[in-house]
């Protein structure tokens, strides 16, 4: 919402171009350009449930890793709580 380099008209202009790949934006108050690293408590949460997702619909193909889904279960433990 406060990103100095691409404005939220910008933005809204980018999402509308690039339908259907980019699902969804969510502006954070007080949050500039970089929110994965001025507020990871807010957008680890996006990306923890972007990559459930992204791991179920894949189980239900019969093509996920789980050593892969292991690790990104590892790496995100810690977000979760």
């Amino acid at each position: 919402k406060d990103d100095p380099w691409t404005p939220s008209k910008r933005v809204d202009a980018l999402l509308a171009a690039s339908k259907p790949a980019v699902e969804r934006v969510v502006c954070f108050d007080g949050v500039g350009h970089c929110p994965h690293d001025e507020a990871p408590e807010l957008v680890n949460p996006f990306l923890l449930e972007f990559l459930d997702r992204l791991g179920k619909d894949k189980k239900k193909k019969g093509k996920v890793n789980q050593n892969f889904m292991s690790l990104l279960d590892d790496m995100f433990a810690a977000s979760r709580s």
